[in-house]
């Protein structure tokens, strides 16, 4: 984008997609310089709206809804990976799975057993 000489502000648009799958907060920086200027940036956290439906709220890593984490959780997600396979998870095929993406990424994949694993580590 360019502000003209002698302006003071420009505006500018910006578009997102929204592709209906959930997603981890991004963090934007968006920075603007130009010659003989002082440079200066804008740091804004980008949160999808989309429903983690796969996601326990209570704790991300509790996959079994057992009330903590432990291998069980792992070993559930690897269960429902080696039955249905690695996928992206659809609403209706998959709208009676519970809580098997602690990454919240809208996907089931061997990535959500790696950070159960992870979190298991760090206690």
């Amino acid at each position: 984008m360019t502000i003209p000489a002698g302006a003071l502000q420009a505006t500018f648009t910006v578009s997102v997609l929204n592709n209906d799958r959930p997603s981890n907060p991004r963090t934007i920086i968006l920075t603007g310089t130009g010659n003989g200027l002082i440079v200066g940036s804008q740091t804004f956290l980008v949160r999808d709206n989309d429903p983690a439906r796969w996601t326990n709220p209570a704790n991300a890593f509790d996959v079994d809804n057992a009330g903590g984490v432990n291998p069980l959780d792992v070993l559930t997600l690897i269960d429902e990976i080696n039955r249905s396979g690695a996928r992206v998870l659809d609403p209706v095929l998959d709208a009676l799975l519970l809580f098997v993406d602690p990454n919240r990424d809208g996907a089931l994949d061997p990535l959500d057993v790696l950070f159960v694993i992870d979190q298991i580590n760090r206690r």
